[in-house]
């Protein structure tokens, strides 16, 4: 059987888009976009999701996301806004979350925090995650609201829940006043998910004895791997902590070396049975 080739797909795909196919003219946009099948080319690509995007919501998006981040000329929030808004009309929860995003800093629209806040809420609906976090931290901040701390867990924990990272360290954070040992578990997660914030925030806990036992070996552990992703605070903390662990370490194997002495005293010496 033979392979399908990228071109191969282009062509297939570009027969279709020009018999006005709508999911084929979005797949002729992407394969302009990546290269694949053909050339890059973004103002093809501009070209073919435009045909799209009365009807395509994912086609609207990348169309949107190509004026926001000024793919071809410098960034045209406006011309993004109307195709964010285009692919949310269509259930985007990207294109929704993106809206949140624009009124919240006043990209291509007024600010508002009031539509912002509607925005991620909608997406968050969706399933976003990305809205989820960002409406914990409206919530938490008293972003164009008053500071609600129970309504931003709620919404940290559902991202978090999702498997967000970010999200499990905002909800570590907010907890750690009220529930140093679940704030523990969430930061715990997080770090092993490799989020450095995170781990350098374990590491503190392991070295104060917050929400777990104390434990330096821990805390330099993932001070060094919070280091290694370039946290400033963690190098250093690896500098103060390394020689403590270090003398810790060598007094813990001369104690144990006593107690391996005084035990075969007690058998004999040399670990002879005395009969």
């Amino acid at each position: 059987m033979q392979q399908t080739t990228d071109y191969d797909e282009m062509q297939h795909y570009l027969k279709l888009a020009q018999d006005g196919d709508i999911d084929a003219q979005f797949r002729v946009g992407l394969m302009y976009e990546d290269g694949k099948g053909a050339q890059q080319n973004i103002q093809e690509c501009i070209q073919w999701y435009q045909l799209a995007a009365t009807k395509h919501a994912q086609a609207a998006y990348n169309l949107a996301s190509i004026y926001y981040l000024g793919r071809v000329v410098a960034p045209d929030y406006k011309i993004a806004h109307k195709y964010f808004s285009k692919a949310a009309e269509l259930q985007n929860e990207q294109g929704m979350f993106q809206l949140g995003l624009m009124h919240l800093f006043g990209q291509g629209v007024e600010q508002d925090f009031e539509k912002s806040t509607s925005w991620f809420e909608r997406a968050a609906k969706l399933g976003s995650v990305s809205a989820m976090n960002n409406l914990g931290n409206i919530y938490r901040s008293g972003i164009g609201t008053h500071i609600q701390i129970e309504e931003a867990k709620k919404y940290y924990r559902m991202a978090a829940d999702k498997g967000d990272l970010c999200a499990m360290t905002n909800l570590a954070t907010v907890l750690l006043q009220s529930n140093p040992t679940e704030a523990f578990d969430w930061y715990l997660q997080a770090a092993k998910g490799g989020f450095e914030n995170a781990q350098y925030n374990l590491a503190v806990l392991y070295e104060e004895g917050t929400g777990t036992k104390l434990n330096l070996q821990q805390a330099l552990y993932w001070y060094k791997q919070a280091a290694q992703a370039g946290n400033i605070e963690a190098k250093e903390a690896v500098a103060r902590l390394s020689p403590i662990v270090q003398n810790q370490q060598q007094n813990d194997k001369q104690q144990q070396g006593q107690n391996t002495q005084q035990s075969s005293a007690k058998k004999g010496g040399c670990g002879c049975i005395v009969f």
